[in-house]
């Protein structure tokens, strides 16, 4: 259990890493999550240093799919990806899906009207203002209250949950109380943490899963075309 301190920018962040090289020298293992950017030398110098050490890294979304956490492979090891689609970024690399703890199941929730809820990582990449608008197109124009972590939006016969940068336990208690889950709107053809932890609590999800990649899934798929007709019969 080690805490990297004083990381800021690309020469503080190596600065700290090669402060603790010593610590790093102790495990067998080095698993990178995130990518390796091209600023990141630590890592290529700590495997010359001792190439008989293992190096994975793992991609997780934007580091993929931008390059930008693409760099020094040549000296990893093995590589892993967390989507499906990010296998298509880097050629090679093994998937391991996302793992969670299964949690005790709810009890069944007792809205007013269905309550959807929405947790993005980042809005852009999964398509929060598209799911917005399909929202509106389904419900009419809500009425919109804007919370710390939590906007709400509430329209004729359902209301939207909109939950972003939360503490994870209060994202979490949150999705406890939806009745339909969206995890996103998007190309990618993949799902989410947000997709695996709804499930886990019983609740519907709407994604936009390739079901060529993923068979027998249990996610409904939504898209972009007729999301707001996909809202309404859920």
């Amino acid at each position: 259990d080690v805490t990297i301190r004083g990381a800021s920018g690309p020469l503080g962040w190596n600065a700290s890493m090669f402060a603790s090289w010593s610590d790093f020298a102790d495990f067998d293992v080095i698993h990178v999550h995130g990518g390796i950017w091209r600023s990141q030398v630590f890592y290529p110098l700590f495997k010359r240093r001792y190439h008989w050490k293992t190096l994975a890294v793992h991609f997780h979304g934007s580091e993929a799919r931008t390059g930008k956490g693409l760099h020094h492979l040549g000296h990893s090891d093995i590589q892993f990806h967390s989507t499906q689609d990010l296998g298509l970024a880097v050629p090679g690399s093994v998937w391991v899906p996302n793992p969670i703890t299964l949690p005790e199941l709810p009890a069944e929730v007792e809205n007013p009207v269905p309550r959807f809820g929405h947790f993005p990582s980042s809005p852009v990449q999964k398509g929060t203002d598209r799911i917005v608008e399909a929202f509106r197109g389904a419900f009419g124009p809500p009425e919109v209250e804007v919370g710390k972590h939590v906007t709400r939006l509430r329209g004729r016969d359902a209301e939207l949950c909109l939950v972003s940068q939360a503490p994870y336990q209060e994202a979490q208690e949150v999705m406890r109380t939806c009745d339909v889950v969206i995890d996103q709107l998007s190309p990618y053809g993949s799902y989410g943490m947000v997709a695996i932890e709804a499930m886990a609590l019983g609740k519907p999800v709407l994604g936009t899963v390739r079901l060529e990649w993923y068979r027998d899934c249990p996610i409904v798929t939504m898209t972009e075309e007729n999301a707001s007709g996909q809202l309404r019969a859920i």
